[in-house]
């Protein structure tokens, strides 16, 4: 199996014990009451950074799938203002849905200041949705009432089935990077429309639990139903991943111990990174085949054959140099030893039958 797929697959497992106790509760947060609060998951990551890009990904994805298909996944860097929150949080939300429902008039953002001058040439320029929590709840109500009144279904059918309500989650990826104000700004804003809208949050939180109550005053953490999540940390999750990956018998490839050592100071004095170890691996793994004689040989056992009758002189020049195959001629008979100096019987040799270097 391919070095990648092996991590990948790691990675995805050792989230999966966290993500499946964030779904469920997520799952359970539309019959949470309005006066609880906004049902809020911390997600309490480790200093990674590097590696939380990844993290969320998955984590919105797995959402998406089994949760709900509104999501909405804030980044600090594009959410600099309350007005620029609203409308990506919005966007992301309603990009999933059905389309707003008819009555909400269809203008676009930049044609604001056109409509105040009467600009004739409206129709000429692309329009959409206001991202505005008023077309948020427009929207969210169209879908419901989509899901609650389907076409092919007996009027008995509807009564006795209710709809399904979905909740809207939105992820703050790297929570102390977004500015105090704005974030209190948007907690209070969706807790006003906590009665229509069943909104849920994802903070996630690189230090601890308490970064939430630094970044929020009482009257504004008070609108939330915090609930504690703990990723493991990274310190643990490189350790089992060179226990059951690195190290693993499907693992042919072997750092050696320097090798070893510099990628796990790197790790531990600059950036507790799983990915970033991983790349450094794959790095050496790459350098070593690159410049090795052996890596000519690198291939299925059904192409040994044709790979060595492709072997060029200074090839096997190097293959002789490599220490396991001194070491193999050393152990045999002079008179042997010297027949093998000739390339064609040293090539036949390497895939005889008689015994394979």
């Amino acid at each position: 199996m391919a070095t990648s797929s092996l991590t990948k697959d790691f990675q995805e497992e050792m989230f999966n014990t966290v993500f499946h106790e964030m779904i469920e509760y997520l799952q359970g947060s539309v019959d949470i009451e309005e006066d609880a609060g906004i049902p809020t998951a911390t997600l309490i990551t480790g200093v990674n950074m590097p590696d939380h890009t990844g993290v969320f990904r998955s984590l919105a994805e797995r959402l998406r799938a089994q949760v709900t298909a509104h999501v909405a996944v804030l980044e600090a860097a594009s959410c600099t203002t309350v007005q620029a929150t609203v409308r990506a949080m919005v966007r992301q939300l309603t990009a999933a849905g059905e389309p707003l429902s008819p009555d909400v008039p269809v203008v676009d953002e930049d044609d604001e200041d056109d409509c105040l001058l009467d600009v004739p040439d409206q129709t000429s320029r692309q329009r959409r949705a206001p991202a505005t929590m008023p077309a948020l709840v427009a929207h969210y109500e169209a879908a419901q009432e989509t899901v609650a009144s389907p076409k092919k279904r007996s009027p008995r059918k509807r009564a006795r089935t209710a709809p399904q309500r979905r909740p809207l989650v939105v992820v703050w990826r790297d929570l102390e990077a977004f500015q105090p104000r704005v974030l209190q700004d948007l907690v209070l804003i969706c807790s006003q429309y906590r009665s229509r809208l069943p909104i849920s949050f994802v903070f996630g939180v690189s230090t601890c639990a308490s970064a939430v109550h630094r970044l929020l005053p009482q009257h504004v953490s008070a609108r939330l139903s915090l609930h504690k999540f703990h990723s493991q940390l990274a310190t643990h999750c490189l350790a089992e991943m060179i226990d059951k990956v690195l190290l693993s018998p499907s693992m042919p490839f072997r750092l050696g111990g320097r090798a070893l050592r510099l990628l796990l100071d790197i790790f531990l004095y600059h950036d507790f990174s799983v990915n970033n170890f991983i790349s450094a691996y794959k790095f050496c793994m790459l350098s070593h085949f690159l410049w090795s004689p052996a890596s000519a040989l690198c291939c299925e056992p059904s192409q040994l054959e044709e790979r060595v009758e492709e072997l060029t002189g200074a090839q096997v020049a190097g293959l002789r140099a490599l220490p396991s195959v001194r070491a193999y001629l050393d152990d045999l008979e002079q008179e042997e030893r010297h027949t093998l100096q000739h390339d064609g019987v040293f090539k036949v040799r390497v895939d005889g039958e008689e015994g394979r270097i």
